[in-house]
């Protein structure tokens, strides 16, 4: 499967929502629905399998910064003084297209793109969540999860 070209409308399992904001990288563009991670500098960009990435969750509102610089959180609690920033659901389970074996649930998911996850390992081994039900064929529930202390830094 490729990754996301727009906005797309995934299904998810009814959880509370817990929302965070991140600021975007430079160039980053963001669809709604879209695997989320942070880079090595903490800002927001599409999950891939490539070296230094965290996944976050799924993004619940896109962004576009394909010519913008690398955004900001602000300094208020609401983040109006915020530029160029997603709001990603850090819970709950998502469903996403399977490649590369068949899952189990339980087993990790490990990033492909921002639309794909494999139940094998890929190159870089960055884990989106864990597989916990089918849909399809060539789809599963994961239930997103942030690794532990991969906090993004405070501006």
């Amino acid at each position: 499967m490729p990754p996301l070209t727009q906005d797309t409308q995934r299904i998810w399992a009814l959880h509370d929502p817990q929302i965070l904001p991140l600021p975007a990288a430079a160039g980053a563009v963001l669809f709604v629905g879209a695997l989320t991670a942070t880079n090595g500098s903490g800002r927001a960009v599409p999950a891939a399998d490539a070296p230094g990435l965290t996944v976050q969750g799924v993004c619940r509102e896109g962004l576009n910064n394909a010519f913008g610089a690398a955004g900001n959180l602000g300094t208020t609690g609401d983040y109006t003084d915020a530029a160029r920033y997603v709001r990603v659901d850090t819970r709950g389970e998502w469903l996403f297209n399977v490649t590369g074996g068949t899952p189990r649930p339980g087993a990790p998911a490990f990033v492909v793109d921002d639309n794909t996850v494999s139940a094998s390992f890929t190159n870089n081994a960055i884990q989106a969540g864990r597989f916990t039900r089918p849909y399809g064929p060539s789809s599963w529930f994961i239930d997103v999860e942030r690794v532990p202390g991969a906090e993004p830094p405070v501006e």
